[in-house]
């Protein structure tokens, strides 16, 4: 039989993680000793939810609220390491764009020709 415990959010600090945890290792304890349900459990999940369970639909159904709460939580993330990886995209891209400058520039203080000079130098400016 599925835990009724439900999680909505994922909790970023480390106690409230550890309180979850406790909880259900305590739960899970009470089933095992037990083979059932302690009434302690059934109590505080009754009071939490609001409404009775033993039915397997209905376990099923609180299943699947809490994958879809955690893909939801995965897509936000995703979306946020997606920003991320743009941010840093286009700041590479200004990268290259600064390195192709300072070539330039280094190569027309090496290149005798005075026309290749001024073109790189050009060039340079144009980029900037």
């Amino acid at each position: 039989m599925l835990s009724e415990f439900r999680v909505r959010k994922i909790p970023k600090d480390e106690e409230t993680m550890k309180e979850i945890i406790d909880e259900i290792s305590r739960r899970e304890s009470a089933l095992s000793e037990t083979g059932e349900e302690s009434e302690e459990v059934h109590v505080h999940e009754h009071e939490a939810h609001g409404h009775s369970h033993g039915d397997p639909l209905h376990e099923q159904l609180h299943m699947l609220e809490y994958i879809l709460s955690q893909l939801s939580q995965v897509d936000a993330k995703l979306a946020e390491i997606n920003r991320g990886i743009g941010e840093i995209s286009s700041r590479l891209e200004e990268l290259v764009k600064i390195s192709r400058a300072a070539l330039k520039v280094s190569l027309a203080g090496i290149v005798d020709n005075r026309e290749i000079r001024k073109k790189l130098i050009e060039d340079v400016m144009e980029e900037i």
